[in-house]
């Protein structure tokens, strides 16, 4: 018992100095359903050490791939080429991994584990609206000086046209003349027809 004891906090002290470890697995969508190991990292979240400790290039070039952790949950799609250029990005909330991501990044050689954490973004200040009520007294006054601005803007227009009726409306007058020589012209073509019809009758 005692043994048994001492074995558990001795793995237990063993696994806080070393931290934890994540596995990456790659497995294919369309054949292949085993999953491949990619990587493994060792971690401490306290500390924000990351270390690959295996490296694994098993993979076949140009094929669509879905990347997953332990859990066997996907959270990468993607076609994986060779050597590896990858970014394992691993986002941190209250000390806990809240999400995994695989990002190409032809700076890096193999995968090369990141740790990215939440910021704290600006805060927009508060500001008390003040709402304006206007009296009967004050809206009446507005509209009474709008009302004034649009009669002195017309009277301006109309000192302004000193042109003659015919030159103001000659669209009206060509209308007009239009539909006269219309009508004209269609009552006496229809006088002739009635009598031709008169004569051959």
């Amino acid at each position: 018992m005692m043994v048994g004891l001492i074995w558990i906090g001795l793995l237990s002290t063993i696994r806080v100095v070393l931290g934890s470890e994540l596995s990456i697995y790659a497995q294919e969508i369309v054949g292949d359903s085993r999953r491949i190991p990619l990587a493994v990292i060792d971690y401490d979240i306290e500390t924000r050490d990351l270390k690959v400790i295996e490296n694994n290039d098993d993979i076949v070039s140009g094929k669509r791939y879905c990347i997953s952790g332990d859990n066997g949950d996907c959270f990468s799609y993607m076609s994986m080429t060779k050597p590896f250029h990858y970014n394992l990005i691993i986002d941190i909330h209250d000390n806990k991994i809240s999400k995994l991501s695989l990002a190409p990044n032809t700076d890096v050689d193999g995968i090369v584990p990141l740790i990215r954490e939440p910021i704290i973004g600006e805060e927009a200040t508060v500001s008390k609206l003040k709402k304006t009520t206007k009296t009967y007294k004050q809206v009446r006054d507005e509209r009474q000086s709008v009302n004034e601005q649009s009669s002195h803007d017309t009277a301006e227009e109309d000192e302004e046209d000193n042109r003659s009726w015919l030159i103001k409306n000659w669209r009206q007058v060509l209308i007009g003349l239009l539909i006269y020589n219309f009508i004209v012209g269609f009552l006496q073509k229809k006088e002739k027809e009635q009598k031709a019809n008169e004569k051959s009758d």
